[in-house]
């Protein structure tokens, strides 16, 4: 209201790089005992599907765009894909992918969803709550409010926001997938600048750079550029003065000692009944 709607910030709209504008969610009961350690990712045929495992129930949605797919058949289709019975009807909710072009103006800050919104396939919610008050302290004003300040803020917002984007952009821009229209226009699509040079250095030598305070790792970077089949074409030539069968002897040592840690862990459901169990209201 005050960001846009009296200090017409303006906004960026993403949908010609995340064309994905609404979801319907809902949760489902557990079937079993055993809880999944992670949240699960499943692309459907106008978008992906989320399964998020908690201790008292099953949280499952499907992101998709609704220029390829009507809200009843999103609706139709999530509850073709829940484990167990749902617990709620489905409930379709409405976003644009995009950011404020300024996030400061005057003595107003655009926090969270005020700010903008990246769908969720990394979810990123909480974290740019955090990064955009903790740019705030650093950058908080006196009544003077020095434009300087308020540049700097609305220059790294929007900086983080974009390395967001083209991390999102990347998992569709990607893919191999071209099994329905939604997924065939995905991989056609025009991208970010950005995210081009990005990828174009990658491809040169398997080389990565992060920008600023990059949420996402370069770990994160490697899994969805391989795991994509996004392979180099070349390497860095100092890879060429270590020894192969050290490398090796390396990563056995690694598996070995992963493997021992999680025979030795207890499982995932039991960890979390001992040390923070649900609190379910009757």
């Amino acid at each position: 209201m005050l960001i846009e709607q009296a200090l017409g910030a303006g906004y960026e709209d993403w949908t010609r790089w995340l064309p994905c504008d609404r979801a319907v969610a809902m949760p489902s009961a557990n079937i079993g005992t055993a809880i999944t350690p992670y949240t699960r990712s499943t692309a459907q045929a106008s978008g992906w599907q989320w399964r998020i495992p908690l201790q008292h129930r099953t949280g499952n949605g499907y992101v998709y765009s609704s220029a390829h797919c009507s809200d009843d058949e999103a609706a139709a289709t999530l509850l073709g894909g829940v484990d167990g019975p749902p617990l709620a009807d489905p409930r379709v909710l409405r976003f644009t992918a995009g950011r404020r072009r300024k996030q400061w103006i005057g003595n107003v800050v655009a926090l969270g969803l005020a700010s903008g919104f990246t769908e969720p396939l990394e979810s990123t919610s909480i974290h740019m709550v955090q990064t955009g008050i903790s740019k705030l302290l650093a950058l908080f004003p006196d009544q003077g409010f020095s434009p300087v300040e308020i540049d700097t803020y609305n220059r790294l917002a929007e900086t983080q926001f974009d390395q967001v984007r083209d991390f999102l952009v990347l998992h569709y821009h990607a893919t191999r997938r071209t099994d329905s229209p939604f997924w065939r226009e995905a991989g056609a699509r025009a991208i970010p600048e950005s995210l081009a040079e990005k990828i174009t250095l990658w491809r040169r030598r398997g080389r990565l750079f992060r920008w600023e305070d990059d949420l996402f790792a370069e770990a994160s970077w490697v899994a969805v550029l391989l795991g994509q089949g996004i392979v180099p074409e070349g390497w860095d030539r100092l890879a060429d003065a270590v020894d192969p069968r050290e490398v090796d002897a390396r990563f056995d040592r690694l598996r070995a000692m992963f493997a021992d840690a999680a025979a030795r862990m207890p499982r995932h459901e039991d960890y979390l009944a001992r040390t923070s169990p649900a609190r379910v209201r009757a």
